[in-house]
């Protein structure tokens, strides 16, 4: 996965001569800025950013442009290049461009600005190294990135979408190679509803998460540090050890009289990085404190041992919060259906989700394609949770997980 974002990323950074202004829309600027550091576009030449939207941009001729935008921005392209701002233009589209309006778009090219059009199938956001979150068209983009056509499973849910998606497949010069394995979310409505008690699990239930970003009270909190990437699937009580290992590593290093300039620049960026990771641990502990005992009762119904005038009072209890309530109600009610839950129990460590243990059974399939080995792609229609994301990375590192979304509680019970 990292060969197949850096080359994209490569590749859009070659672009444009001289002084280069990128311009994106509103759906690839977030492309972007998950991808590519801004250091990286300054350190390429790229020193002007516009939107696609802007129509009052200063004229500069001498500039060359690079465009990133999706399909759907076009026509604001071709507004640009019938008055254009800068010199040249190179035109990267996310994904695949209708043929009639890339011919309107040449027609109105007018003053020539325009040198190249490529489609660079990017129209995915990273998550994480192994775990995307695609739009409309967007799987296709993504399958086209892997350069392979797949041998496609999927549930009969989804056969119109699989059926449509390796019909595109298969109209492309790809070779054969790789396996996609396609599910709904519907044959899983459990896992979403349980607490996740890991520490990435637990900010995206209690906190605003997403491309990478957390906002909390007003702050911005970037989670692409190295901390984070080491400790995201530990447990609350781990990750409080390793915060207090960097607190001791930090007071130990401010006792040494002579540091150098480049010791004293990573002294200063792990005390940053403390004090985030210490904001964030705090909050999502003390929410955790609260639901405590609704979890305990979760796992309680999961091993069909419930206490059924327990149950009843907590979801009668109005100081409990009522999405808290509703979520209880929830899990009891698949009790009530007879959901078998002992086959997702481990008596060593617990509950596991149904996509490990029977996630590939019953699957329709294609066509099997040669050297499916070349990569395995979980595509969850109707959203993915961060447990099953890290269940399913931690038993195949080599796995890639993509999403229309990534769905907690939250998402279930409002």
């Amino acid at each position: 996965m990292n060969n197949l974002t850096a080359t994209k990323t490569s590749f859009i950074l070659s672009k444009g001569t001289g002084v280069k202004c990128l311009i994106f829309d509103d759906t690839t600027k977030t492309i972007l800025s998950n991808l590519i550091p801004h250091s990286k576009f300054l350190d390429s030449d790229f020193f002007l950013f516009e939107s696609i939207e802007n129509r009052n941009k200063q004229k500069l001729e001498n500039i060359s442009c690079v465009v990133v935008i999706s399909p759907d921005s076009i026509k604001k392209l071709i507004e640009e290049i019938t008055d254009p701002s800068y010199g040249t233009y190179i035109v990267l589209f996310t994904n695949t461009v209708d043929g009639l309006m890339l011919e309107m778009l040449a027609r109105n090219d007018f003053y020539e600005v325009v040198e190249e059009v490529h489609e660079i199938y990017l129209d995915y956001y990273k998550q994480e190294e192994r775990l995307f979150t695609v739009g409309s068209g967007g799987l296709y983009a993504f399958m086209m990135s892997l350069g392979n056509i797949p041998t496609i499973y999927y549930m009969k849910k989804l056969s119109n979408l699989a059926e449509e998606l390796n019909t595109k497949l298969s109209f492309s010069n790809l070779k054969e190679g790789g396996e996609l394995y396609m599910f709904d979310r519907s044959f899983d409505m459990l896992t979403p509803l349980l607490y996740d008690w890991k520490y990435q699990g637990m900010i995206k239930q209690f906190m605003n998460y997403d491309n990478q970003i957390v906002s909390y009270e007003g702050k911005l909190y970037d989670l692409t540090d190295k901390f984070f990437q080491e400790n995201k699937f530990k447990d609350m009580s781990e990750v409080s050890e390793e915060i207090n290992k960097m607190v001791k590593t930090v007071e130990a290093k401010k006792k040494i009289k002579k540091l150098s300039l480049e010791e004293i620049r990573e002294l200063s960026q792990l005390s940053q990085t403390i004090d985030k990771h210490m904001s964030i641990h705090k909050a999502i502990l003390n929410e955790g404190l609260k639901i405590l005992e609704i979890s305990e009762m979760e796992y309680e119904i999961i091993q069909k041992k419930p206490n059924k005038k327990e149950i009843e009072r907590i979801i009668s209890n109005k100081e409990v919060e009522e999405k808290a309530r509703k979520k209880l109600m929830k899990i009891s009610s698949f009790k009530k259906e007879d959901y078998k839950f002992k086959k997702d129990m481990d008596p060593k460590i617990g509950y596991i989700p149904p996509i490990i243990k029977e996630g590939k059974k019953n699957l329709e399939v294609i066509k099997e394609r040669l050297n499916k080995g070349r990569y395995k792609v979980i595509y969850f229609h109707g959203g993915v949770t961060l447990r099953e994301y890290r269940e399913l990375v931690e038993r195949e590192p080599n796995i890639i997980v993509i999403a229309d979304k990534i769905v907690t509680y939250n998402d279930f019970v409002d």
